[in-house]
């Protein structure tokens, strides 16, 4: 299961804590765990806006991808008319932060800036991994919250008949649960930017401030289907 699960980098972790606990090859909801009982620090667009804008992007792709792995999950299992598929129709929420928040992000570099340069070879290398056309250092602004992704893809039997289950399996349900908690901290971490964005002085202020306001109201929107969530733990497990 754990290699399904994406590196969240949302979090600024100790390099020597995150690499021991690394080494540990536990579970993922054990190293849930353990980060809950960790001071949590997130990203910062203040220190570094490039740094910031390749890890909130390549954590929104991720997040984007794995629902829709988790889409075809319930869908495989419950078909489009069960209420947990119903409840998990998510699209039009990442399209619209998708658009923002490429809007947004552009106004913090030159007008005639194209590309960003990607110095970190370990994180290059991470975002090149599951990737057939591989990025150069030079990655194109216009990219980042379309085609950043890293996440594995999920591997699931589709169902050829026409009756459905009914049920998930142990580590469907697990992916699925993981899926709506890093979303959630995904949420908080994006409203938590955006106040500091806020701050940032960038090309087109009148912009940015119009993106930002838009932001704000999908994550509400967002965090308000969210809320209803809680249901998807009844689902059976067989």
């Amino acid at each position: 299961m754990s290699v399904y699960i994406p590196e969240c980098k949302l979090l600024k972790y100790n390099n020597l804590f995150k690499y021991t606990i690394s080494k540990l090859e536990l579970p993922p909801e054990i190293i849930t765990i353990i980060w809950g009982k960790v001071k949590i620090i997130l990203i910062n667009p203040e220190e570094s806006i490039t740094d910031f804008s390749v890890k909130l992007s390549i954590e929104h792709c991720n997040i984007k991808r794995w629902y829709w792995y988790c889409y075809s999950i319930l869908y495989n299992s419950f078909g489009s008319s069960h209420k947990y598929f119903k409840l998990f129709i998510l699209e039009s929420y990442f399209t619209e932060l998708s658009s923002l928040l490429d809007s947004l992000i552009h106004n913090y570099f030159s007008l005639n800036q194209e590309y960003i340069i990607i110095n970190d070879n370990i994180l290059l290398e991470e975002i090149n991994k599951n990737r057939i056309d591989k990025y150069t250092n030079k990655i194109k602004i216009c990219n980042l919250f379309y085609f950043m992704d890293t996440i594995k893809k999920y591997e699931k039997k589709m169902n050829t008949s026409n009756k459905y289950n009914k049920y998930l399996s142990c580590d469907e349900k697990t992916y699925i649960i993981n899926f709506v908690d890093r979303t959630n901290l995904y949420l908080n971490c994006l409203e938590d930017s955006l106040n500091k964005l806020n701050n940032i002085k960038s090309t087109q202020e009148y912009n940015k401030h119009n993106y930002i306001i838009e932001l704000n109201k999908i994550i509400l929107e967002f965090r308000k289907k969210f809320n209803k969530f809680t249901i998807l733990n009844n689902i059976d497990v067989k």
